[in-house]
């Protein structure tokens, strides 16, 4: 074999392997089990998949269901999202792979070299030259589509609106040429024509997968909306019994000192004292919910509260809010709810009868920034891989997805999560720029 073909067919194989991966990454959410290595080699075979179909020159569009079938099945082991969002993604991958293959054969063999196609594409055999320049055109068409996919993450819902009438408009395009242009046997409009569909249905994919995503976000948030609820609900239950008992107590107070001033009268001290002793005992015992300030975070931090101290670990608390904070209430249950959740799960996988139990809850404002600091002993183990923590939960509630989530939330309020950890205590600090919310 040339050596110089082979090096070329290696080149080609890779830069499609580097686009995959780019654009699952930017659609899909890796597994949780899945490590490093694992995912590599995923990646390596579908390189050997695709250096297999340069070395056989397959006719174009002659392998586009393997390439669909190849990357469905890497995207149904390696990633969490549901089957359509995988196999619109893989969809959306083939399309504009074949996309960028048609374009280059019409620009630069039919336009710039003016040869002579063969009257149906799935006759043409892409030569290494044309396969080079077709991986440039499909680099070209996934860097749009990223791009227009930002515009809707920044929030510029114009200019994405705008995109959505590019596939309609460009099919009414092809269908006004093939109702008013004759082919009078010159193929190379078919090839021209061929690309433009293959590009409209390629923004059309994207626009279905990127709402699909959308859909599914929404619905993982009103999730998180309706254990807001269920939290809310039992918070302020807890609260109307604890105002009762307090009413109770208050009620009863003046029978209580009554009772402490006759026994004094009569001498009776050491009576009184343990009568003062056990009203003091029931008045500790009477537990209000935690309040910081902000009714959220109580709401919150109560329920975990109640599910810590049932460990029989007795946390330090230390949260001063404000009323209200420029922070939208799910996202607020994002941060405490999974790392309050993380930070039980840790000391329920502590064994060792030697090591205590601890947790420690920090919250306040400083210079216009939220800082939280939630700081636990945990059995020693973590994992991590490339900078990043894996979860090493046994289960986990609605609020409890993941540190990766954690991290998005600092990174959309121009904050910071930062991990520090011993053998001993695991340590998880979160910083939030209040200042530009507000502005």
């Amino acid at each position: 074999m040339n050596p110089n073909l082979l090096l070329t067919e290696c080149f080609l194989s890779l830069a499609e392997t580097i686009i995959l991966n780019r654009l699952y990454a930017a659609f899909l959410t890796m597994k949780k089990q899945v490590t490093q290595t694992y995912n590599l080699l995923g990646l390596l075979s579908y390189f050997i998949f695709q250096f297999i179909s340069y070395s056989l020159n397959c006719p174009l569009f002659s392998t586009a269901p393997f390439y669909l079938i190849f990357t469905f099945i890497l995207a149904v082991v390696y990633f969490e999202e549901n089957l359509q969002i995988k196999a619109l993604t893989c969809f959306l991958f083939v399309i504009l792979n074949y996309a960028g293959k048609l374009f280059a054969v019409y620009f630069i063999l039919g336009k710039l070299e003016n040869q002579t196609l063969p009257a149906l594409p799935s006759d043409l055999v892409l030569g290494a030259e044309t396969q080079i320049e077709a991986c440039l055109f499909f680099l070209l068409f996934v860097a749009v589509i990223l791009r227009f996919r930002k515009l809707r993450l920044e929030n510029k819902i114009i200019p994405y609106t705008l995109f959505v009438f590019l596939a309609p408009t460009g099919v009414l395009y092809i269908v006004t040429r093939v109702f008013t242009h004759s082919l009078d046997g010159n193929s190379l409009p078919l090839y021209g024509d061929a690309a433009v569909l293959l590009i409209c249905m390629a923004l059309a994919v994207f626009y279905l997968l990127d709402k699909t995503v959308v859909l599914d976000e929404t619905s993982e948030r009103y999730a998180m909306f309706r254990k807001m609820l269920e939290m809310q609900e039992d918070y302020y239950t807890n609260l109307e019994a604890s105002q009762r008992e307090v009413i109770a107590i208050r009620h009863d107070i003046k029978n209580h000192m009554r009772c402490v001033s006759s026994m004094l009268k009569l001498g009776q001290c050491e009576e009184a004292q343990r009568y003062i002793s056990s009203v003091y005992q029931d008045i500790c015992d009477t537990k209000l919910p935690y309040q910081s300030g902000n009714v959220i975070i109580d709401i919150i931090i109560a329920q975990k509260l109640a599910k810590i101290e049932e460990m029989g670990v007795a946390p330090s608390v230390s949260v001063f809010l404000p009323p209200s904070l420029p922070i939208e209430n799910v996202d607020l249950c994002i941060l405490f709810g999974n790392l309050l959740d993380n930070a039980m799960e840790a000391l329920e996988r502590i064994d060792d009868p030697s090591v205590k139990k601890d947790l420690s809850i920090d919250a306040r404002i400083k210079a216009d920034c939220l800082f939280i600091r939630i700081s636990n002993t945990y059995n020693g183990y973590v994992r991590k891989e490339n900078d990043v923590y894996r979860s090493v939960k046994t289960g986990g509630g609605i609020c409890g997805i993941g540190l990766s989530n954690v991290q998005k939330v600092a990174e959309k309020y121009h904050g910071t999560c930062s991990i520090q950890h011993d053998s001993r205590t695991f340590t998880v600090s979160v910083m939030l720029n209040l200042a530009q919310q507000e502005s």
